[in-house]
């Protein structure tokens, strides 16, 4: 007996069942990239948030280090160029004479319900107690050159002392000057 073997039949396209179900996933994938999207647009926008948060309050800070600001505590503010953000200032001082314990708040409320903040905190010398170069005033007529164990006497002018010293490391210290004030030049004595 003979049998015919018929060769196996060839699919001619896909079922409808496949084709829902291959559109279902491709669907529920399109919503997940479009959620992870909006999820790391919205993180971008936080950290971009939150280091303009940190400039600005790294530059009160600055502020309030070169004496602009007065080391005194202040409540929200809103800055002049960015009305969006607030900040705030609380000045303690410590035990050591001028120095102050300073802590800056920048804060901005977000168009989603959140709150940023940034805190910045730092030990600050008293700026009216530094002083500056510009500060120094000029001194006539006093000044003394002093060693270890010997004093020197010179000639001043115009606030500084020089003079020959006798063994030892030199070292200024304010005193009476025992020489001569000249308007010319300074010579050791």
């Amino acid at each position: 007996m003979l049998r015919r073997t018929h060769p196996p039949r060839k699919r001619s396209g896909l079922t409808l069942l496949e084709v829902i179900l291959s559109l279902a996933i491709f669907l529920f994938s399109l919503i997940a990239i479009g959620e992870l999207m909006t999820f790391g647009t919205q993180r971008a926008a936080d950290v971009r948030t939150l280091g303009r948060a940190g400039q600005l309050c790294q530059w009160k800070m600055s502020e309030v280090i070169s004496g602009v600001l007065p080391l005194s505590t202040q409540g929200e503010t809103k800055f002049d160029d960015e009305p969006e953000y607030v900040w705030s200032m609380e000045c303690q001082q410590e035990s050591i004479p001028n120095l102050w314990d300073v802590q800056i708040k920048v804060s901005r409320a977000d168009k989603h319900g959140s709150n940023i903040e940034v805190v910045l905190q730092q030990m600050v010398i008293d700026p009216t107690a530094r002083g500056s170069a510009s500060d120094a005033t000029v001194s006539t007529d006093t000044g003394t050159t002093a060693t270890s164990g010997a004093t020197a006497t010179g000639t001043t002018q115009g606030g500084t002392t020089t003079g020959a010293t006798t063994g030892g490391n030199r070292t200024t210290t304010p005193a009476t000057n025992t020489g001569s004030t000249k308007g010319g030049s300074t010579k050791g004595g």
